[in-house]
């Protein structure tokens, strides 16, 4: 059973802030999509990251090794690997219904509507105070900050973007 939108059917931009319909076009996917094996798929604890490098690289997706040897570029890798999740779930509703073009539009607005809601950083943790980011003064200070490693608006739309291209290449 499909849930009705209760949102206007009329698009705006940010409806696709994150990526579009039309990015699932030129993305390079096997027949079988990949699943994670691996623990943690929920977790942003860093115990379960060399299982999720390795789904990512094996699916394509090199991080850079900045987003893992650099504390303040964690935010990034933990993203990746969600945004990651996201594109290869909506791929698979893509597959599923893509005689439906008008479908797969609202699909894909639903998945920008879970990047936004989910991945960004709405306390401005991540904001930058003269070389110091916000969650970093918390964290000096013995208290936790930003556990679940979101990212400011512009940093998840280059995460997006990264991830995209990665999966973009032969």
């Amino acid at each position: 059973m499909v849930n009705e939108n209760v949102f206007s059917s009329v698009e705006s931009e940010n409806d696709f802030e994150f990526f579009s319909p039309e990015d699932f076009s030129d993305l390079k996917f096997p027949e079988f999509l990949p699943r994670y094996e691996g623990a943690g798929a929920t977790s942003s604890n860093d115990t379960y990251d060399s299982e999720k490098l390795e789904f990512m690289n094996n699916i394509g997706v090199e991080i850079p090794e900045e987003w893992m040897s650099d504390y303040r570029n964690r935010a990034f890798f933990v993203s990746a690997f969600i945004v990651t999740g996201v594109i290869l779930a909506t791929e698979r509703g893509r597959r599923r219904i893509e005689h439906k073009p008008e479908e797969f539009r609202e699909v894909v607005r639903d998945r920008n509507n879970q990047l936004r809601d989910a991945r960004f950083d709405k306390y401005n943790y991540r904001r930058d105070l003269e070389g110091v980011l916000v969650e970093e003064d918390f964290h000096s200070l013995g208290f936790s900050a930003n556990p679940q490693k979101k990212v400011s608006r512009d940093e998840l739309k280059m995460v997006v973007d990264y991830v995209l291209d990665q999966l973009r290449k032969e």
